[in-house]
């Protein structure tokens, strides 16, 4: 072995059976991972018969679709989410604002001077108390109300459907204008393939954003840019 070879030459070389040891080659997941691969052009699909070009259109099409169609589920969820948040907010707010005019007046009956005898004299006499009570509890109902923060949550989910179905419509339209206009060609299975692995990236970035952007909305952060 040379001095000088590269990795890459030690790699071809072992492949080649020219006597390079396992330790010269290197397997790891990371090196492995950022190997180039050599893309069929159009001119390997153009030699190829005309079934293996719809055969393998028939399979991307299929994969291509399947993770469309995962989209428009996601962003069907996040209406029935959004949905039930903005119900669950209404309702907590409903019962804060109710209890917290409950609490005014238990102060002003509380701060007014009453000639009153037997029990309700001491029932009276211990308004201040029951107001300070009743103002703890609705410290915690209040606390709780912002922990579970479902108007955070309604907008989360709101804007992961617009990044969602932007997504959705964005590539559903590319393959229609770049895919299907050219039958089983191979300039079809060059836009099919390049398309497929764009999704695919696209995909991953959706899954990290949408994650980021419930996570910041759900602690009362700001929301994030659009993917």
């Amino acid at each position: 072995m040379s001095k000088g070879e590269t990795q890459q030459q030690r790699e071809q070389r072992a492949r080649r059976g020219g006597g390079a040891s396992a330790r010269d080659v290197d397997l790891s997941p990371e090196r492995v991972l950022r190997r180039s691969l050599v893309p069929a052009e159009a001119e390997e699909w153009s030699r190829r018969p005309d079934k293996d070009r719809q055969v393998y259109l028939e399979q991307i099409n299929k994969l291509f679709f399947a993770i469309l169609d995962d989209l428009f589920d996601q962003a069907n969820r996040c209406v029935a989410t959004v949905g039930k948040a903005e119900r669950s907010h209404a309702l907590w707010r409903k019962w804060v604002i109710l209890a917290t005019g409950g609490l005014a007046i238990l102060n002003l009956l509380a701060a007014i001077t009453w000639n009153a005898t037997g029990w309700l004299g001491s029932l009276v006499g211990k308004l201040s108390v029951l107001a300070a009570i009743y103002a703890g509890g609705l410290a915690v109902v209040t606390n709780l109300e912002s922990f579970h923060n479902f108007q955070g949550r309604s907008q989360a989910h709101r804007e992961s459907r617009e990044l969602i179905l932007d997504a959705f419509r964005e590539f559903e339209m590319l393959w229609e204008t770049h895919v299907r206009p050219f039958g089983d060609s191979s300039e079809a299975c060059l836009n099919a393939t390049e398309l497929y692995a764009r999704l695919v990236a696209r995909d991953a970035q959706l899954r990290s954003r949408v994650k980021e952007l419930r996570e910041t909305k759900r602690s009362g952060g700001e929301g994030l840019g659009r993917v």
